[in-house]
């Protein structure tokens, strides 16, 4: 029987699913509607299972110790009407009749006779019920999803036929042996209507079914279904015999649903208005601001016909004229296509100018100096090759340095002009305070690293400058900065950079003149080098030739090949752009002579005395630079003072270098010494405006000469 079961199962569940469920199928089960009485009929086929716990029948002999359990087949069909109810809900009602066949089976020892001995056998106990019922079923049906039912309910029937055949057999031995009593193989054999049976028979039932559609308006419907039906009462008198049923089977339903046929539409009526237009562009410098002028119209109709639309077009033809101005052409033409740069490689040693310059009456430190906000944003590796840039970051090497040198110390001395402020020891003092200030806050130096001396009056320089007008005084406003480590204040060395030398041409010439800029906006020039925007330009009148000296802005940029691009744009009133590029090639060509340049010699206003402790550092870089035998001196001053003496006077500060020079190294080879005045600057200098230009022209350069092509 459980075998049985499991079949009719898997055969249910290959109905159910058998059918993809999309919603355009046939087969598809969301539309169907179930607000709508449905009613059909149905046939299933039935595995009985009977519960027996009898030994016989009312009246009927039989030695059986008693019946335990049965099975049969059986089968059920009929009609059934089913009415809508609220949350998916549907009442139904079933008239069938049902077939319960059931075959009960109890096995039994016994004495039987072979020939003429008596052995124990086996024999069987044999019961089949032929049941024939008619009832009603009603029941209620839940729909949780589309096409999903799920239904219980009872069942009240009336049996119409029931019979019983009865025998008992030998089984064991198979071929041989007869009942002791009855010298035969059967006995107890009897057949005719169960005695006492129940009139009325009732169960319980509970169900599953999946509906299909068999037709596009969901009309008709395919319902497999399994139930399982619990018998409530026996089926007779005196006698425990129940009968469940597990069932299969199919349902075809019928909705009355009605389908109205589509009424005949009238095609639907559509105008549309089609516009033709052709514009003539007319051109004059005479036009103030652009107008349009409309053209006459011709129309054009017709008519389009489909089953549901009738298009009528109405097509508009016009020819319109649209006089404007010219639009802006934009057009640059630069005197150049090719900067041509001659430059060195040069490894110098720059010296440091420890000396903070301050504006009349402050002791404010001066936005001419680089300062910071925390040590972290100073990069020593990245200090300029330009002497100036370098000591514009004069306090953050000397912070750098102490932070380097933990046990090294410095004194800062500050004055103030004779002239101009007095000599005040007040205001030299907050000058020397300020300086400190910053290297303990920003560089986190000790305080008591840091020594100040301050004179109690007269607090003016000892080597003070005593020329007699701003430029004078200014270089007497300053703190002075000393260490007895070396090192705090030794030179920069940077190692093998290029320094321009020469450039061609001198001047870029950026001329506009054949651009067309009637009614101008506004216009702008750019130049770039490698994405960076180097030069400038732009205003809302008609521009003039832009002349830009390279010495000024490009100099310094233009240090390796690389391509300028040149970029001219123009805008009109009426928003109207017009673009022009230019492009100029840089070639560098870069000299076979290398530079190791010394600049170690800072020396004081109007004086040509070599200052102490300079004689050292000239012998170390002759003695690190040892392969080189070719040297040049020149020597150089400020702008301060007459113009012979100044150059009289730098002559005499390169005679002394050479001097000293030779009494190091006596077999260098000196192939120049001259000295230049305030008439040529020094390297990296390129005026004498800041007392800071001019402290770092007070100087000789040493320069020894190798080929390295």
């Amino acid at each position: 029987m459980k075998t049985q079961y499991f079949f009719a199962t898997i055969l249910v569940v290959f109905l159910l699913f058998k059918f993809p469920l999309k919603s355009e199928d046939t087969f598809a089960t969301k539309n169907i509607p179930d607000t709508v009485r449905q009613f059909g009929v149905f046939g299933a086929y039935n595995l009985n299972y009977h519960i027996p716990d009898f030994r016989k029948l009312p009246g009927i002999p039989n030695c059986c110790l008693g019946f335990k359990d049965g099975e049969g087949k059986g089968y059920s069909a009929g009609a059934f009407l089913e009415m809508p109810l609220p949350f998916r809900l549907f009442a139904g009602l079933r008239a069938s009749i049902t077939k319960l066949d059931g075959w009960l089976k109890q096995k039994e020892t016994t004495m039987v006779r072979v020939q003429d001995s008596v052995i124990v056998g086996v024999f069987e106990h044999n019961l089949k019920a032929n049941i024939l019922t008619f009832g009603f079923e009603p029941y209620l049906r839940f729909n949780p999803i589309y096409g999903l039912g799920i239904f219980a309910g009872g069942r009240i029937a009336f049996p119409i036929q029931k019979k019983f055949d009865q025998w008992e057999q030998l089984v064991e031995p198979a071929d041989r042996g007869v009942f002791v009593d009855t010298q035969s193989r059967i006995r107890n054999k009897f057949s005719g209507d169960i005695p006492k049976a129940k009139s009325i028979q009732t169960d319980i039932q509970f169900g599953i079914s999946y509906d299909f559609a068999l037709n596009k308006h969901k009309s008709f419907i395919l319902s497999p279904f399994v139930s399982y039906h619990f018998g409530m009462n026996d089926v007779a008198d005196s006698v425990k015999w129940k009968i469940n049923s597990f069932r299969i089977g199919l349902s075809i339903k019928y909705l009355p649903i009605h389908i109205e046929k589509p009424k005949a539409i009238e095609p639907r009526e559509e105008f549309r208005k089609e516009y033709i237009i052709d514009t003539i562009v007319v051109e004059s410098e005479n036009v103030h601001r652009s107008r349009f002028s409309y053209g006459k119209e011709r129309k054009d109709t017709s008519i389009q016909k489909t089953a549901e639309l009738i298009t009528i077009v109405e097509k508009i033809y016009r020819t319109d004229t649209l006089f404007r101005k010219p639009k802006p052409i934009a057009k640059i033409d630069v005197n150049t296509t090719t900067i041509y740069l001659e430059t060195q490689f040069v490894t110098q040693a720059f010296p440091i100018l420890p000396i903070v310059f301050f504006e009349y009456n402050s002791s404010e430190i001066l936005n001419f100096y680089k300062k910071i906000q925390r040590a972290d944003e100073f990069n020593y590796d990245s200090l300029p090759t330009k002497p100036l840039e370098l000591n514009k970051q004069i306090l953050n090497i000397i912070g750098y340095r102490l932070k380097q040198k933990s046990e090294s110390q410095i004194t800062i001395v500050g004055f103030s002009d004779s002239t101009t402020e007095k000599a005040s020891c007040e205001l030299a003092r907050k000058r020397a305070e300020a300086v400190k200030n910053y290297l303990v806050n920003v560089w986190k130096i000790e305080p008591k690293r840091i020594l100040i001396q301050t004179g109690k009056e007269r607090c003016y320089p000892k080597n003070r400058t005593i020329t007699p007008n701003d430029s004078g005084y200014s270089e007497n406003r300053r703190v002075l900065i000393t260490s007895s480590d070396p090192e705090i204040l030794q030179p920069v060395a940077k190692k093998r950079f290029l320094e321009l030398l020469d450039f061609k041409p001198r001047v870029l010439e950026f001329n506009p003149k054949n651009s067309f800029l009637h009614g101008l906006r506004r216009w702008n020039l750019n130049v770039e080098a490698e994405g960076k925007t180097i030069l400038s330009y732009s205003g809302n009148e008609n521009p003039s030739t832009i002349n830009e000296n390279i010495q000024d802005k490009l100099a310094d940029l233009l240090t390796h090949n690389q391509t300028l691009i040149v970029n001219f744009t123009v805008e009109d009133n009426e928003g109207n752009i017009s673009q022009d590029i230019k492009r100029i090639a840089v070639v560098n060509d870069t000299n076979e002579i290398e530079i190791q340049r010394l600049s170690l010699i800072l020396f004081d206003v109007a004086s040509a005395e070599i200052p102490r402790g300079t004689k050292s550092e000239i012998a170390k870089f002759l003695a690190t630079n040892s392969e080189l035998t070719q040297a040049r001196i020149i020597g150089y001053s400020d702008i301060l003072g007459d113009r012979d003496f100044n150059y009289e006077l730098s002559k005499k500060r390169a005679e002394k270098t050479f001097e000293l020079i030779k009494n190091i190294d006596p077999n260098i080879e000196i192939l120049e010494v001259k000295g230049v005045g305030s008439s040529a600057f020094p390297p990296g200098i390129k005026s004498y405006s800041s007392p800071a230009e001019r402290f770092l022209s007070r100087t000789v350069y040493i320069e020894l000469i190798k080929k390295w092509k």
